[in-house]
């Protein structure tokens, strides 16, 4: 859909279902100015922080992106012009009852930024989300030092076994991967108060649209729990989230 306030901007909105979680993706797919970016945070009413009103105009339009899919996703819960404030590691701050994810992306040519809420209540699980580019694959292959910050020699050996065995998408195991980590890099935050690294985070199976990982609290506890991340993809984007 696009949107009806943005005049000449291709700004438009769409709603992705995903593990019985709708996702609220807004995509800006034409160039804007400074000035117009001010203009459709006073269109769209959302406030900025100090921190974000002295950085660059990329990280500006992040920030309005990501706060825009939020927009949406709160109006089915009538909270559409509640402020989403940053907490103290950068998080969203959601109303009460409420929790949820953000994530954006960008190559200077489109800008994306997908946001999941739920009316939590305690029973639910808890979510993270994140919002990959295909052609970010190449950024991780083509440099071992990345692959070796998310992925043990371990998890390696798993994906060279697998692209042996699943030749038809052999190029996106990285990325698919890197991807679910960060989604529940998010989760166990929203649960747990806490940050994990990439190490405390195992893959287990590798299945069509859903992967496994094992989780650790910390990267060296005997404890661990499983995380199920379920994933979605077109052309262009790779969407995951993540339930613990």
């Amino acid at each position: 859909m696009l949107l009806e306030n943005t005049h000449s901007i291709k700004l438009e909105h769409t709603v992705i279902m995903l593990s019985n979680i709708e996702i609220h993706k807004v995509h800006l797919a034409s160039f804007i100015k400074k000035c117009e970016l001010d203009d459709l945070y006073q269109a769209f009413d959302i406030l900025q922080p100090d921190d974000v009103i002295q950085s660059h105009f990329s990280r500006k339009l992040d920030y309005f992106m990501g706060r825009l899919a939020a927009r949406f996703a709160l109006k089915k819960y009538n909270l559409a012009s509640f402020n989403i404030v940053k907490g103290e590691y950068g998080e969203p701050i959601f109303p009460e009852h409420i929790q949820g994810s953000i994530s954006h992306v960008n190559d200077r040519h489109d800008y994306i930024a997908i946001c999941a809420i739920q009316n939590f209540s305690g029973n639910q699980a808890y979510i993270g989300i994140d919002i990959e580019l295909y052609k970010h694959q190449n950024l991780l292959i083509n440099q071992a030092e990345v692959i070796d910050v998310f992925l043990d020699k371990e998890e390696q050996l798993k994906i060279q076994i697998l692209k042996s065995r699943y030749r038809d998408n052999e190029k996106t195991k990285e990325l698919v991967i890197f991807s679910a980590k960060e989604s529940i890099i998010k989760a166990v935050f929203n649960k747990y108060k806490t940050i994990i690294n990439f190490k405390s985070i195992q893959l287990q199976q590798f299945l069509k649209h859903e992967l496994h990982f094992k989780v650790k609290i910390n990267e060296d506890d005997l404890h661990f729990f499983i995380a199920k991340v379920t994933y979605f993809q077109n052309h262009q984007q790779l969407i995951t989230i993540a339930c613990i």
